[in-house]
């Protein structure tokens, strides 16, 4: 598979963030339709598919990201206009509490499991579930703007990471439990989640 990554503008006080992967790998003659996933288009040919996704970013925040900065502030939490490992608290101390956060919503997967087996209405466990799975998100979109963490543009390279993961047939990889497995054209995303943090007003390197 031919693997090509390009990425332009990687700064959040650049106009636009666009980066794209395209994805090119030989198959079997057969022609295949176009699939839509998010921002993420295939396209199979009769004898080559390509995949491209793009990720356009301006310098206005999402509405999610947004809401993470009120909430923080409403509830008198740090929140920080750049990296910064100065959250009023040592470090160290500021990590064990948010993983004794986390662990605590993890162990509601317990309540959900009990749920199910106890027959538990479909709506009743999907409401569970989307209430447990909002909240750690949100814990985590909080947690990084403590820290100044660019939520947006650190979740675009790291889909964009993910998607690379592809294998060398262009077809997805999984684990024994269902988990997508790196294939021989996957990134790391730190260097470019580095790159971001760097080009940003203020922030050591």
């Amino acid at each position: 598979m031919r693997f090509m990554h390009r990425t332009r503008g990687i700064a959040r006080s650049g106009p636009i963030l666009l980066a794209f992967v395209t994805l090119k790998s030989s198959l079997a003659s057969k022609a295949l339709p176009r699939l839509d996933v998010g921002n993420l288009h295939l396209r199979y040919a009769e004898s080559t598919v390509s995949a491209t996704f793009t990720t356009a970013k301006a310098t206005e925040m999402s509405a999610f990201s947004k809401d993470i900065e009120k909430f923080n502030g409403i509830y008198k939490l740090p929140v920080s206009v750049k990296p910064t490992l100065d959250v009023g608290v040592p470090v160290a101390e500021r990590l064990r509490a948010f993983k004794n956060i986390l662990n605590e919503e993890i162990d509601e997967i317990d309540e959900i499991i009990t749920a199910i087996e106890g027959c538990a209405p479909s709506l009743e466990v999907l409401t569970m579930l989307a209430d447990l799975l909002g909240d750690i998100q949100v814990y985590c979109a909080s947690e990084m703007a403590k820290f100044g963490l660019p939520l947006d543009e650190v979740l675009a390279i790291i889909m964009q990471s993910n998607f690379s993961k592809l294998g060398a047939d262009g077809k997805p990889i999984y684990d024994e439990r269902g988990k997508v497995q790196k294939g021989p054209n996957y990134w790391k995303p730190e260097p470019k989640i580095k790159e971001l943090l760097s080009g940003l007003d203020g922030v050591a390197v």
